[in-house]
Order: structure tokens, then sequence, then C-alpha cells
């Protein structure tokens, strides 16, 4: 399989309702979903050379700056990590 990716994430909250972007070295991506108590839900969909493709991401907050989930799509369940960016 493929190792790690770096994407960096733009995220924007309103109430409970999530928005943002996803970057990577493939291009960028909109994201839209939830944040409810600690839980972060939200999904992408992009075109896949022939089709659309969905992925779903949900995770917890370990503390203000950290998140770690997983990644569900056509090729299963992938860990991730998030960690903000100072800025």
């Amino acid at each position: 399989g493929q190792g790690p990716m770096d994407i960096a994430a733009a995220m924007k909250l309103d109430g409970k309702k999530l928005t943002g972007m996803l970057s990577s070295q493939m291009g960028d991506v909109a994201l839209e979903g939830e944040f409810a108590d600690g839980k972060v839900t939200f999904g992408i969909s992009f075109d896949a050379g022939g089709g659309a493709m969905s992925i779903t991401f949900v995770g917890t907050m370990k503390d203000a700056d950290n998140m770690t989930g997983t990644m569900s799509g056509p090729m299963g369940e992938v860990p991730w990590v998030a960690k903000r960016v100072k800025g």
C-alpha cells in the first residue's frame, strides 16, 4: 500500500456545522460535516478518474490541538491523525 500522506485541512465551525477544504498533492476538495461533543464527522466527494468517490472521516479531539480517527471509503478504513498548525 501507500505510506502516510500529508493533507492540509482548513476548517470553519459555525455552531455545529463544519465546512472547509482539504488540500493535498492531488488537489483541493471541499469538506462538509459537523462537530459536536468532541467528535468530528465530515465527508468529501471528488472525481476519481471516471467516477465520483466519497470518503467519510470520523474523529475525536484528543486535546485542543490534536485529533485522531478513521476515514472510510472504497479502500476500506484507514486511520488518520491531525495536528493544529499554529499560524
